[in-house]
């Protein structure tokens, strides 16, 4: 079954995926701003009142002007247009909106079947996780991941995820293949040499830009007995280089260590702050409605926001 994708400028709207991409790069937009945007391509060749936005966005529900502002200039930025130009939004004065411009209607296969879109999951990790060890219960392990794709097999995947652990002189290094299934991404990973194994499932909505969350699962070390553990695992893209200069760093983090500081320094330009830490820890915690048994979209969503917008 196809879906329909609205062509603009470097602007492709995928109304399956409910998602806009720049440049063939995904931009995490809120919902609403979303919403509004697919509604006046769709009705691009009318006005879209004010009362009709009410309507379609709001569920009926009257809000402030500066409301509706803020989600028309939320749009206008994702699509870089302007205002003081004769831009793709126009407005029409005390009444609405209106999309003008040209905008050309494709047909696309299902997103299942576009192994191709998954090329933006490429490049280099910083992953933070709850320690499985007793010894270090209540703190977070920063670990590496890294997904390529072989010599010779563009199409295919790999990840290589790598741990350093204090009782151990040689760094934990998982290898294996990335599969995927309706939207989420699996990695079977081996360290052979340590005889390990590490499952991680991360949630793919949208081909993210900043950040993974999902899963994993292993085998507790630094513990007497043979136990398995479980944690949630929050992947942050950070600037490509090289994987074994970015495993260098890994460690066990203070618990009053920032994760946006610690982003920071390994090269991604955002703006630390306390906000983005607490938004990072709970959801290692599973503090969110879900609990900490469900990776949810809204939870993908909430950080890749947060991320983009310490970025800006």
């Amino acid at each position: 079954m196809a879906r329909t994708v609205y062509v603009f400028g470097d602007c492709e709207l995928d109304t399956e995926r409910f998602e806009l991409r720049r440049g063939g790069v995904p931009c995490h937009l809120e919902p609403q701003v979303l919403d509004l945007l697919l509604h006046l391509v769709r009705n691009r060749d009318r006005l879209v009142t004010k009362q009709e936005i009410h309507q379609v966005i709001w569920n009926e529900r009257v809000v402030s002007d500066s409301a509706l502002s803020t989600r028309i200039n939320a749009a206008r930025r994702a699509i870089r247009d302007s205002r003081s130009k004769e831009g793709y939004i126009r407005t029409v004065f005390r009444r609405g909106f209106r999309f003008v411009g040209p905008v050309e209607e494709r047909e696309a296969l299902p997103a299942a079947a576009e192994p191709a879109s998954h090329s933006t999951l490429r490049g280099s990790f910083a992953c933070y996780s709850h320690a499985w060890s007793p010894a270090f219960e209540g703190r977070i392990i920063r670990g590496s991941l890294v997904i390529d794709s072989p010599p010779g097999s563009p199409s295919a995947m790999t990840a290589v995820y790598m741990e350093s652990l204090p009782h151990r002189a040689v760094p934990l290094r998982h290898r294996g293949d990335v599969a995927f299934s309706d939207r989420i991404m699996y990695l079977d990973l081996v360290d052979a040499a340590a005889d390990s194994r590490a499952l991680l499932a991360f949630l793919c909505p949208n081909a993210p830009a900043s950040a993974l969350l999902g899963v994993m699962c292993g085998r507790v070390f630094h513990h007497p007995n043979a136990e398995l553990a479980v944690a949630r695992i929050l992947a942050v893209r950070v600037p490509s280089g090289n994987p074994d200069v970015l495993a260098t760093s890994n460690r066990y983090l203070d618990s009053a260590d920032s994760l946006s500081r610690d982003l920071r320094d390994l090269g991604l330009e955002l703006s630390p702050s306390a906000t983005l830490d607490s938004l990072f820890r709970d959801f290692l915690r599973g503090a969110s409605p879900a609990g900490l048994f469900r990776v949810t979209v809204a939870e993908n969503h909430a950080v890749n926001v947060a991320i983009d917008k310490a970025r800006a």
